[in-house]
């Protein structure tokens, strides 16, 4: 009797270890995931990357405690980026993990605030994560961040028009560069009051790389109003080199306004096929096509990547693959 006894104790005492030594084994493992993760080499940052990303819901505390208390920049980076991964499958989102994120959105350093944001982002339709980032927008100081974290809240809304107030006020921003990207995303919900902003800047002479940087953003916003009434000072911008990288991106505004003010499909589809011969336009004209996503956009695709000395022959074969390889998954 006394040795049955002592038997059950055992089981007892093995069955209550077990959990505790499981619990141990899995955080010695995030440890050196994490370890690797911040100090490791090229290789082990990326076997730890891999291996986190793999563990899907359980890495989520170890990625928020990298973002949250890291000294280094590039380290907390590589965090988010994986977190960001693992946000995307909506079945990892929970309350708990959301007030983490909200500590790390309203932590005072700035670089670290906008990575939490954009994690947050990933709660589409939370009315909560919309709160979160509202609150983070008004709380950034840094223009550029400012802008960004306005971009993690467009994703998160999803198009939802009954943000417009909201977004409109930061037309009034006292930062012009705000301003200007306030303008490109009201643009994107239908909402055409940022044109003469965007306009004002786009027939500024490019004297300096400030000006060059603005204009870039003007032109992107340009292309998200629509309005046809931009596309001659976008032609200009377009047309000279003195625009830097505004010049590529006047460009595309001007495809994506003739291509949304044209009727019909076929009518559209004609004017992507004919973008696909034009060296500046082949990859806009392949993503537009690749974004339609039906039989007809993916016919004008294998048409092009057949036509040898085609600008988009190889953009379109390159795509078509990729699209095989996706199916085959």
């Amino acid at each position: 009797m006394k040795k049955c006894y002592r038997k059950q104790i055992l089981l007892l005492i093995i069955a209550v270890s077990i959990p505790v030594f499981v619990k141990q084994t899995r955080g010695e493992s995030f440890q050196a995931e994490k370890e690797s993760l911040i100090k490791g080499d090229v290789v082990e940052r990326q076997k730890a990357m891999l291996t986190l990303r793999d563990k899907g819901k359980s890495a989520i505390p170890v990625l928020c405690d990298v973002i949250e208390n890291e000294k280094n920049y590039a380290a907390k980076q590589r965090a988010a980026g994986i977190l960001d991964e693992i946000l995307k499958n909506t079945t990892t989102h929970d309350e708990e993990t959301l007030s983490i994120l909200q500590r790390i959105v309203e932590n005072s350093d700035a670089g670290t605030s906008n990575l939490g944001a954009m994690a947050v982002m990933q709660y589409k339709g939370s009315l909560r994560a919309r709160r979160i980032l509202r609150e983070a927008i008004k709380l950034q100081k840094a223009e550029q961040i400012k802008a960004q974290v306005l971009g993690a809240y467009m994703v998160n809304i999803e198009g939802d028009k009954a943000e417009i107030p909201f977004l409109a006020e930061f037309l009034n921003d006292k930062s012009e560069y705000v301003r200007v990207v306030a303008s490109g995303y009201l643009g994107n919900l239908g909402d055409k009051r940022g044109l003469d902003i965007c306009k004002e800047v786009l027939e500024r002479k490019p004297v300096n790389d400030q000006i060059k940087i603005l204009q870039m953003r003007a032109a992107i916003a340009a292309g998200s109003i629509g309005d046809t009434s931009l596309i001659p000072i976008l032609k200009t911008v377009a047309a000279s080199r003195d625009y830097g990288l505004a010049q590529w991106q006047a460009r595309t505004a001007v495809k994506e306004i003739e291509l949304n003010s044209i009727q019909g499909k076929s009518e559209r589809l004609k004017y992507l096929k004919v973008a696909l011969s034009e060296n500046d336009n082949v990859r806009w004209a392949v993503q537009k096509l690749v974004t339609m996503n039906d039989s007809d956009s993916l016919k004008i695709l294998e048409w092009a990547a057949k036509e040898n000395g085609l600008a988009g022959a190889q953009e379109s074969s390159l795509v078509l693959s990729a699209i095989k390889r996706a199916k085959e998954k």
